[in-house]
């Protein structure tokens, strides 16, 4: 089906109400009489919507049925319509769950890979530049060991608050293992992503200065960027990058540039 203006819709009733909406004969209701759902195609007469909603409780859309056709609803199917909208909710919800780390708040794995070979895909639709930063906190182990698991915890909150607040809302963030975060941004040249590293680094380190703690947070990251995604997927970029994340913790590096992962890799 076509999308229509959300005014025309009848979904828009539906989503303002708390629960069912019945429409047993559009061409005798006056809100509807002229809709261009109900005069056009696919001339709708009956209608029946329950809304449902976010966790958060936002009112996300309308489960359904419509017929060409005028028709009554019992109470027995109207309750029915309305479980199978608590349904669709626990499924959204459900799926919430499993795609959030529960910890940080951030993507976990599956909730990353999932969005990530979704925008993968559009940057190979428009040709556009990608890029993957893979993060891990150095002396994560020796924060556990040292301090308490409850410590490590608050570590990897910290760090994943960090990120939030230094990279774009339209960036990627994930935490996918223990300690190991990724970001994948698209449309940034080689002086944006200096430039938000930079900030990072800047960010952290006035974080550490701020605690009173001896627990500091101390991270590596390693990037890699194509122009070209035709032949890679997502596993080659988490690759290449934690790759260049060895490299830097070898050299001592806090920066690089980002590594073109067309060309060949340099020591």
């Amino acid at each position: 089906a076509s999308e229509t203006p959300r005014e025309q819709a009848f979904c828009n009733y539906t989503i303002e109400q708390e629960k069912s909406f019945i429409v047993n004969d559009a061409t005798l209701d006056i809100r509807f009489n002229d809709n261009p759902l109900v005069v056009n195609k696919p001339h709708i007469r009956f209608y029946a919507g329950f809304p449902f909603r976010a966790p958060g409780g936002e009112k996300l859309g309308a489960l359904c049925l419509i017929d060409h056709k005028p028709r009554y609803i019992s109470e027995r199917d109207s309750r029915l319509l309305g479980e199978l909208a608590l349904m669709v909710e626990e499924e959204i919800a459900t799926n919430q769950l499993l795609c959030e780390d529960h910890l940080t708040g951030l993507l976990n794995r599956r909730g990353f890979e999932f969005r990530a070979n979704h925008i993968l895909q559009m940057c190979r639709n428009q040709d556009c530049e990608a890029s993957l930063i893979y993060f891990d906190l150095d002396n994560f182990k020796q924060i556990n060991d040292g301090h308490g698991h409850q410590a490590g915890d608050n570590a990897l909150l910290q760090f994943s608050t960090l990120l939030n607040s230094t990279f774009r809302d339209s960036d990627l963030i994930g935490r996918i293992g223990g300690d190991e975060f990724v970001v994948l941004m698209v449309n940034q040249n080689d002086t944006d992503q200096t430039a938000i590293l930079q900030r990072l680094s800047n960010t952290v380190d006035s974080y550490n200065q701020s605690i009173h703690s001896d627990i500091r947070l101390h991270y590596s990251f390693g990037i890699t960027t194509t122009k070209s995604l035709s032949d890679y997927d997502l596993q080659q970029l988490y690759t290449l990058a934690d790759e260049a994340m060895y490299r830097n913790k070898r050299s001592g590096q806090q920066l690089n540039m980002a590594i073109d992962i067309n060309s060949q890799t340099q020591d």
